[in-house]
């Protein structure tokens, strides 16, 4: 093969490559895609990655508390929530200008937890039930609200 031959074919596959990762990659126009990417950060311990995935509303709440960044974010949510291992979606559906999705989410229990947090220490259940309430914004979807069972927290 002539050497401007494998130039053409290895910038040719290098496009497709990147055509098709392009194409697996979650969007945020999918309401769905979004919380995927919220519960795949916390399974994957990136907590921090999912301060691009809330609302503005979050963000300035956020803001009141000094966390302006992903990395300040991953400072306050560090160890807050169980490291999910598996999660399936209940229910979804638009409701007005905002979009609920319901999600059974396992967690990992801490098999050492008992030794560093004493006798006393009670692990808790490993099913939670969530329900993320998504907003619209720019084009893209975005985590407002978060819920695991009565307790409505700041996502």
């Amino acid at each position: 093969m002539f050497p401007s031959m494998r130039y053409v074919a290895s910038i040719a596959s290098g496009g497709l490559l990147f055509l098709l990762i392009w194409l697996m990659l979650p969007s945020a126009s999918d309401p769905e895609d979004v919380v995927r990417n919220y519960l795949g950060h916390l399974r994957h311990s990136q907590i921090g990655d999912n301060f691009h995935l809330v609302s503005s509303d979050v963000r300035a709440h956020l803001r009141e508390r000094g966390i302006d960044d992903e990395y300040d974010y991953l400072d306050m949510r560090f160890g807050e929530f169980p490291v999910v291992r598996k999660y399936t979606f209940l229910q979804s559906g638009e409701l007005g200008d905002e979009y609920r999705i319901t999600a059974e989410v396992r967690s990992a229990t801490d098999p050492y937890a008992r030794i560093a947090y004493g006798e006393g220490y009670e692990a808790k259940p490993p099913i939670d039930t969530l329900t993320f309430l998504l907003v619209q914004q720019d084009g893209d979807w975005r985590v407002d609200q978060l819920r695991v069972g009565e307790m409505t927290l700041l996502p």
